[in-house]
């Protein structure tokens, strides 16, 4: 199952960006998954597993720290609302295709 994610134009130069700089944190076949997302995102194809949004998430947030300890430099605040969106939408997908007892035991995990 996929989650649909509609970036602009903008915002998908961001992924790519922060993605281009975040792959050479894996080796092997963790390198050539990581690829394969990158390279969904470079082609404009707005549809993500869990899995594929959370390495989007990891080098959003990733590349916003590098661009925080930039001087003159705001963009790490586009970075941080973009990673912020992609994992509300993750767990948004999570919740809705956890199966329901999952779900239950979820929420009293979570009240506790």
């Amino acid at each position: 199952m996929k989650q649909s994610l509609s970036f602009s134009v903008k915002e998908r130069e961001l992924v790519v960006e922060a993605m281009e700089i975040y792959r050479n944190r894996y080796e092997g076949v963790g390198q050539m998954r990581f690829d394969l997302i990158l390279s969904k995102a470079q082609q404009g194809v707005s549809e993500f597993d869990s899995e594929e949004m959370s390495y989007i998430v990891q080098a959003l947030t990733a590349y916003a720290r590098f661009k925080s300890l930039l001087p003159d430099s705001n963009k790490e605040v586009d970075y941080s609302e973009l990673a912020k969106f992609v994992k509300d939408a993750n767990n948004d997908f999570q919740i809705k295709h956890m199966p329901v007892k999952e779900v239950s035991s979820y929420v009293q995990s979570s009240i506790h």
